[in-house]
């Protein structure tokens, strides 16, 4: 489920935090780095069960409109189906779901009155209403899961609340809904389906783990090079946050051979964008340009 760049942005992230509790050790820098990495892989679990318990209230609802003293032709035609079509409960059975939910503690994260609240709320849309009364169908159930997912997150409250537990809820939230999408497409489920949503063990150790190994390893000649080609600008007057990304992709240039160094100039420039100033990529570029090309003319990088 982590791409390169989600990999590249736990290592920043990872690396800030050990610089800023002044413990920069390979062990402990690698056990946060791990810890991230296995977080966003339990907020998807959290994202799916979140869903699974907003679709139970369609059964209160059944249940109040069946019950109620007048009861008019929509209530008796209307259909907890949202919770009880063989999608959702594939779902909501799921064996592997159930022990990811267990083992994590999910429930008790999954506040029920936004659950609640986000069901009757989304209720009320036409594309819901639709569903009820229309349509039938493993697409239908398929489509209706998608609408009220993109409904719940646009919540603010329901966000919060996800923040609260999981702070990289921002960071990760596109690429945890993109695998959130894939596995509604795949309903109903069977088996270990979580497992293609798992990190890739390949990319978490042989560029995530090597790339923090390298920066603690060699950081302090990372920075002498670059400090000799700061023209009119001292090292110390460098934004943190820059110059850890000037020595990630100087780590990524010299000892990360699957990864061309186009592809490392161009992410760290992008990543200055999103975690930096206004004007960092436009320095990364610079720097990291004349970097490379010395590093290639003394023969220390070799790949393309």
């Amino acid at each position: 489920m982590l791409s390169r760049r989600n990999i590249r942005v736990k290592v920043l992230q990872t690396l800030y935090a050990c610089i800023k509790n002044e413990d920069l050790q390979v062990k402990s820098a690698i056990d946060r780095f791990d810890k991230a990495v296995q977080n966003t892989f339990e907020i998807y679990v959290y994202n799916l069960q979140l869903l699974a318990d907003i679709t139970q209230y369609a059964k209160e609802e059944e249940d109040k409109r069946k019950n109620k003293f007048i009861v008019n032709p929509e209530d008796l035609t209307f259909s907890a189906k949202l919770a009880t079509n063989p999608c959702t409960e594939s779902l909501i059975s799921n064996p592997s779901l159930k022990a990811l939910v267990k083992f994590y503690k999910i429930e008790e994260k999954i506040n029920a009155d936004l659950c609640k609240k986000i069901y009757f709320d989304f209720s009320k849309e036409e594309v819901y209403k639709e569903y009820v009364y229309n349509q039938e169908g493993n697409q239908a159930h398929i489509d209706i899961l998608l609408a009220l997912y993109k409904f719940s997150l646009k919540d603010d409250h329901c966000n919060e609340i996800i923040e609260d537990f999981y702070a990289a809820w921002e960071d990760d939230k596109s690429l945890v809904m993109g695998a959130v999408k894939k596995t509604l497409k795949d309903l109903p489920l069977a088996g270990d389906f979580h497992e293609k949503h798992k990190p890739d063990p390949e990319a978490v150790d042989e560029l995530g783990k090597k790339l923090l190994k390298t920066y603690v390893e060699h950081e302090k000649s990372f920075e002498n090079q670059i400090a000799s080609n700061l023209v009119n600008w001292e090292v110390d007057r460098v934004a943190q946050i820059d110059m850890l990304l000037i020595k990630l992709a100087m780590a990524e240039f010299l000892y990360i051979d699957i990864v061309p160094t186009h592809v490392t100039l161009n992410e760290y420039i992008e990543l200055a964008k999103l975690y930096s100033h206004e004007k960092s990529a436009e320095f990364l570029n610079g720097i990291l340009d004349k970097l490379c090309k010395q590093l290639k003319e003394a023969g220390k990088i070799t790949k393309e």
